[in-house]
């Protein structure tokens, strides 16, 4: 995501998320961190809470610009899974009815997924990515864009 958003044709999406990040992260605070750690511990019950938590919020992604996807064709295989249908309106964190998105299931398309899920995992790991510790896509795409560095839990 970040070596597209480097590319001089993508500069306005890159520009945006960076003017976008620090009211996302004020928002967000420190739940990634948080999840990371219940993920490392293994504590599924306490990640799955915590990750219910932060959906309820509706905070949505650093990478939505008035409602449309900035990296929709580079988007990570987590966000090709919502193949969330209908409009869009109901995607936004401000929505006053409460209402998220309706959600398409297929057997099929959800078993693709773990598989899909499971060889992402193998190929971060062949690249020297750290074992058994997820990273929020967007504070990891912010940190190599602007050079910060991301506190580890």
């Amino acid at each position: 995501i970040a070596r597209w958003l480097e590319a001089p044709a993508n500069a306005a999406a890159r520009q945006r998320f960076l003017e976008a990040y620090p009211a996302w992260k004020a928002r967000i605070g420190d739940a990634p961190a948080q999840l990371e750690a219940a993920f490392v511990a293994g504590d599924n019950p306490a990640f799955m809470a915590m990750y219910r938590a932060q959906w309820r919020k509706r905070i949505l992604c650093a990478f939505n610009h008035d409602g449309m996807c900035l990296i929709y064709d580079v988007r990570p295989l987590v966000c090709r899974n919502a193949h969330a249908v209908g409009t869009s309106a109901y995607c936004v964190g401000g929505d006053p009815g409460g209402r998220i998105a309706d959600r398409m299931e297929s057997k099929e398309f959800d078993a693709w997924f773990s598989r899909a899920r499971g060889a992402v995992r193998a190929a971060h790991h062949a690249i020297g990515g750290p074992k058994q510790r997820p990273t929020s896509i967007v504070e990891a795409v912010h940190e190599r864009l602007s050079g910060a560095t991301v506190a580890a839990p």
